[in-house]
């Protein structure tokens, strides 16, 4: 989608832990509207297999990023740089998991 230089571009990450171990994710950047890249998010994270996808964060004209730990735990972030947005997330994993990684990070402009 284009966007012209006066509007806002949106991106949202999504995530599904699955019973029984696993997990499944989606993450879509560089929408027009907040609606569309969360939408998008989630239909990613489903056809992945997720079953209970939901947003876990979004952002705007910035980046996001995902980081996975042990037993499928998660954190979630947002900052103006890939660098911050990964940062925030592996602290937001951390704080509850183990061996934290990113899984993914995009920016929207």
């Amino acid at each position: 989608m284009l966007v012209d230089a006066l509007s806002h571009v949106y991106g949202s990450t999504a995530f599904s832990q699955e019973y029984g171990g696993g997990y499944a994710w989606g993450m879509a950047w560089s929408y027009g509207s907040l609606s569309e890249a969360r939408n998008d998010a989630i239909s990613e994270c489903r056809r992945k297999g997720g079953t209970n996808c939901f947003e876990v964060v979004w952002f705007r004209d910035a980046c996001g990023a995902l980081a996975i730990g042990d037993n499928n735990g998660y954190g979630s972030g947002w900052g103006t740089s890939y660098g911050l947005a990964e940062q925030y997330a592996l602290n937001s994993c951390r704080s509850y998991n183990r061996n934290c990684r990113i899984a993914i990070s995009r920016c929207a402009r």
